[in-house]
């Protein structure tokens, strides 16, 4: 039933795009504070920029239903490592490594839905919320996965920078499957999305992007270059990057080595940190602001 009323609603709610029919909601700019509206709800849905309404829709549920499910109940995992080598016992880092892997995962099921409001932005990214409750007859159910791996290297005054996100939807929706990748490699950046076994490859857009040094500073924050699901993903891993667990596991090592500079031995300070945490949580986001092609994202993480 819940297929019929998705298919029956964009052929309903739409009907303006493609026949001249009644406007279903406004437009904003890209540069536009999303509407009010939109930010009461803590299950929110972005698609692509997109052209066919009924993919956008889809696409639209599907990942404001991982975020539900999300909220619900995340097991993650992650493990950090940090390494310096300073050479002048001074706390000045000259050598440094840094690497943190996460993975997660969730699973929802017996619930059903209501679209509660959706929004269009002038690059036809459908923004909508939801209205999820407990159906135990329903057959619905949504896989959610997803990593994140980063690497920062100072090595002999050269630094070294790369990233990779993956965010992956499994479900017996229409689309069966929905990936995100994210890959950074110094000043390579390669931003791609995945319906089923197509995927479209991003492209930087030459836009502006004015900074509040205000919400800069207490909120997470992601320019918004290449989609608004981007940014929106963006700020998630960033909170999750920075959760502090109760039960994290940290390992510290440190040794004083001598080290050959040119028949000269200079005492040197090595230390490495590691942090390895495996627990549950739940996540929501409390507060999304869009000014100035940067979105701003405040998200609370609570043990489980």
């Amino acid at each position: 039933m819940k297929t019929i009323y998705i298919i029956v609603a964009l052929f309903g709610l739409f009907h303006d795009e493609y026949t001249g029919g009644m406007k279903i909601s406004p437009v904003c700019s890209v540069n536009d504070e999303f509407p009010e509206y939109l930010l009461d709800s803590d299950c929110i849905g972005i698609s692509d920029p997109n052209t066919d309404t009924v993919v956008a829709m889809v696409q639209a549920v599907e990942r404001a239903l991982a975020f539900y499910a999300i909220n619900q109940n995340l097991e993650l995992s992650s493990v950090y490592e940090y390494y310096y080598l300073d050479a002048n016992m001074d706390n000045n880092y000259n050598n440094q490594k840094s690497h943190w892997i996460a993975e997660f995962n969730t699973h929802l099921k017996g619930f059903s839905y209501e679209i509660d409001k959706m929004y269009f932005t002038d690059n036809k990214e459908l923004v909508l919320t939801l209205d999820v409750y407990e159906n135990v007859d329903s057959a619905s159910e949504v896989d959610v996965n997803g990593s994140f791996m980063y690497h920062y290297d100072y090595l002999n005054d050269k630094s070294d920078y790369g990233e990779k996100i993956i965010f992956n939807i499994t479900s017996t929706d229409l689309i069966k499957n929905l990936k995100w990748e994210s890959t950074i490699d110094n000043d390579r950046i390669i931003k791609k999305s995945y319906i089923n076994d197509r995927f479209h490859e991003f492209e930087c857009e030459n836009v502006i992007c004015e900074y509040d040094e205000k919400m800069k500073g207490k909120m997470m924050f992601a320019e918004n270059k290449y989609s608004l699901w981007d940014c929106f993903l963006d700020t998630f891993f960033q909170a999750i990057s920075v959760f502090e667990s109760e039960s994290v596991v940290i390992e510290s090592t440190n040794r004083q080595i001598a080290i050959d500079n040119n028949d000269e031995f200079n005492d040197k300070n090595q230390n490495i940190i590691r942090s390895v945490i495996k627990t549950r949580i739940s996540c929501r986001h409390t507060k999304i602001i869009l000014k100035n092609n940067v979105l701003y994202a405040d998200w609370e993480i609570n043990e489980i």
